[in-house]
């Protein structure tokens, strides 16, 4: 049945009811099921996708689009219940009904569905009531697509390669249809991870080629890494934005009657949010090398001057009328956002701007603190009283249970957390050397600066002092949490016991920033040293001479 244009409306009707029952069957006696009863429903299922893609050009027909619609709903149904089922580690039967429903039908059903709806998307009529009401009810389906088989197969089919997904993807988070943007963004989430780890390979190759050749090097190249992606489309928001919060003072006026997100247009306001939360999303998934190359990326591009405070004026005009409030209703406001919430159609632009800053504040804080500290006195102050009263609380409850939930996970480093008094305890341990370290954050932290002072030590093989300044130096400059910081602070101290060589300009192995090992060597005293170390030396001293030696680099 390939041509539905040439079949009996009747037997159309009696498929599309019929893949309405197997859904729910599937969300209600799934379990149920015997054997053959599973191959009906795998066969009936591929079978009808194979249709529907073969006839997706035919979905302005109404009893079309309803059968369109119905196997959309059925396969996500499938989905669902076999995600369910491996959590569960379920019976035997349903083992081998998933295993089989992975190896032989899950490709292809989930390459041509997500086939059809970038067709059906491309052709739809946005005056057209009919298409309307399909994309309502095939888009909130696309999250349950398994995207492993498109990074795997690096396309969707001969005609549609994973860059062209991509670009779908970002074009389509402004879509004119709420669902269509939700799915769009769904899309660019579900395909983060993958892209992530070719990003990460592909730091390690340039880290391993490059060095020599970038050391002398004042332009950045952007060109290999996703969030390059983002450009054009973030481009294409900067100017509506820049004017959006130009003459912004982070206060509410009073003769104004029209409301941030109406100033802003709706539609915009929240493609805006979603393309934020996309690039957010990717920072948090990213291990610390490469974040804090997405992080530069980001502040080159000067996103953050107007993506933050686009955030701020798009919030409650509650929380910006009164920041000294330390209200539970400000917190709650702030409080973190499953994807479930986001895709809500219930959910409002002012709510979510307010959920995007802490998530910018938790994954982004370094960014966060040049901004806040580039902002004048008055504003400053505002942002301030905002996280202060409304976000510090929270990401530092987030904080402190995270470092009890690790602090036995780590060699040579035991951690005590002070919830009250907002303070840590590190205790670094190696052969007979120990060094102790309390951090105390701020009230209004993450914006402000984290204090780390010296405690007791044992044995002259740790600095104190040098040890401190370090510490203080990664929980500054990291895009991360208190436990990246000490992370990364513990494996600089890992790395120099075990005999790496300090860079001699920060004096430190590990780089604050990209993490990396000192790698660039004088050839004549044979030092080594960090490559951003190195051309901050060059840079600043006009020269191209050893920081030691003063030879010829």
């Amino acid at each position: 049945m390939y041509d539905l244009s040439q079949v009996d409306a009747g037997k159309l009707f009696l498929d599309t009811e019929l893949a309405n029952v197997l859904t729910a069957v599937m969300q209600n006696f799934a379990t149920e099921l015997d054997i053959g009863k599973w191959d009906f429903v795998r066969i009936a299922l591929s079978s009808w996708v194979l249709t529907v893609s073969k006839n997706h050009q035919n979905f302005r027909t109404n009893n079309i689009s309803i059968f369109i619609a119905a196997i959309f709903r059925l396969f996500s149904a499938v989905t669902k219940f076999f995600e369910e089922e491996k959590i569960r580690s379920s019976t035997e039967l349903l083992t081998n009904v998933y295993e089989e429903w992975d190896n032989v039908f899950a490709k292809d059903v989930n390459l041509v569905l997500l086939k059809t709806f970038i067709n059906i998307v491309k052709d739809v009529d946005r005056t057209r009531k009919s298409d309307e009401y399909l994309l309502d009810a095939i888009s909130p389906h696309i999250d349950s697509i398994d995207f492993g088989h498109v990074l795997k197969a690096n396309k969707v089919d001969s005609k549609i390669t994973l860059d062209d997904l991509i670009t779908f993807a970002l074009n389509n988070v402004s879509h004119w249809n709420a669902r269509v943007r939700i799915s769009a963004a769904a899309i660019l989430r579900k395909l983060s991870a993958g892209l992530i780890q070719r990003d990460l390979e592909q730091l390690q190759r340039r880290n391993e080629t490059a060095e020599q050749q970038q050391k002398n090097s004042e332009e950045v190249d952007d060109s290999w890494h996703l969030l390059q992606r983002f450009k054009i489309k973030v481009d294409e928001f900067l100017p509506a934005l820049s004017d959006f919060v130009t003459e912004f003072n982070y206060k509410i006026n009073e003769t104004d009657v029209v409301p941030a997100v109406e100033q802003l247009g709706k539609d915009r306001s929240v493609a805006c949010l979603l393309l934020w939360d996309c690039i957010l999303e990717i920072c948090a998934k990213s291990p610390s090398e490469l974040r804090s190359i997405y992080a530069s990326w980001i502040t080159r591009n000067h996103y953050e001057q107007v993506l933050l405070p686009a955030l701020f004026k798009l919030m409650p005009n509650e929380i910006l009328k009164n920041p000294d409030s330390g209200a539970i209703y400000g917190q709650t406001m702030f409080a973190k956002l499953e994807w479930n919430q986001i895709k809500s159609a219930n959910l409002k632009p002012e709510r979510y701007a307010c959920h995007l800053y802490t998530q910018s504040l938790r994954f982004l804080p370094a960014v966060v603190r040049r901004w806040w500290n580039g902002l004048n006195h008055r504003h400053a102050a505002i942002v301030g009283k905002v996280t202060s009263n409304c976000v510090s609380s929270l990401l530092c409850q987030d904080e402190f249970q995270s470092l009890i939930e690790r602090k036995d996970k780590q060699d040579n480093m035991q951690i005590k957390v002070h919830a009250a008094a907002r303070q840590v305890m590190a205790v670094y341990s190696i052969d007979e050397a120990k060094v102790e370290l309390h951090i105390t954050l701020p009230n209004n932290f993450p914006l402000g600066a984290v204090t780390v002072e010296g405690g007791k030590q044992i044995g002259g093989r740790l600095q104190s002092r040098q040890v401190v300044m370090q510490l203080s130096i990664f929980l500054t400059h990291q895009n991360g949490s208190v436990w990246d910081g000490l992370s990364l602070w513990k494996r600089n101290l890992d790395r120099k016991f075990e005999g790496v060589e300090e860079c001699y300009v920060c004096y430190s192995v590990i780089h604050q920033d990209t993490c990396q090992l000192p790698k660039l060597s004088c050839k004549t005293c044979k030092k080594k040293f960090h490559g951003p170390c190195l051309y901050r030396w060059f840079s600043t001293s006009n020269k191209s001479t050893c920081p030691i030696c003063r030879n010829i680099f």
